[in-house]
């Protein structure tokens, strides 16, 4: 009997996967929306490089496919991606349709909210329990996730 197991064997991890772990990144952070602005701008960037790279991987599309769409250089998407080169939100939101990542673009932007913002995350929390006591739910980005 042969008990060698071949790498081909496992399939690669699910998009499903991919985006629970990075959103379990996004969750663990906690930065004040007053403090170091610079510092939130290069994180949301770097943030959203690497929600296209989830999307770009999963959709098995190089970056010089994509730049070529964009009519960009394979080297300014690179620096897209790598959260170096800063993009309008119309850029992003053309990048998420081409990649098929429009439905799941509000999930990634309440998660950034909410990192960027502690008091607002502990505010909704204060919401959905006191809501909770009259019978109603409040709707969490954790109940857009699909299963």
């Amino acid at each position: 009997m042969n008990n060698v197991i071949e790498l081909s064997q496992f399939k690669p991890d699910s998009l499903r996967g991919e985006l629970k772990r990075f959103y379990k990144k996004i969750d663990a952070l906690s930065i004040d929306s007053f403090e170091l602005p610079d510092l939130r701008i290069k994180l949301y960037q770097k943030l959203r490089g690497e929600f296209l790279i989830i999307f770009r991987t999963k959709k098995k599309m190089s970056q010089e496919e994509i730049a070529a769409r964009l009519l960009l250089s394979p080297e300014e998407f690179s620096a897209i991606e790598l959260g170096l080169k800063q993009i309008n939100d119309g850029m992003f939101f053309r990048l998420c349709g081409l990649l098929g990542a429009s439905a799941e673009v509000s999930v990634f932007l309440e998660k950034i909210e909410k990192a960027f913002n502690p008091t607002l995350r502990s505010a909704r929390k204060n919401i959905a329990e006191t809501l909770k006591i009259y019978g109603i739910r409040f709707a969490d980005s954790d109940d857009y996730k699909k299963q």
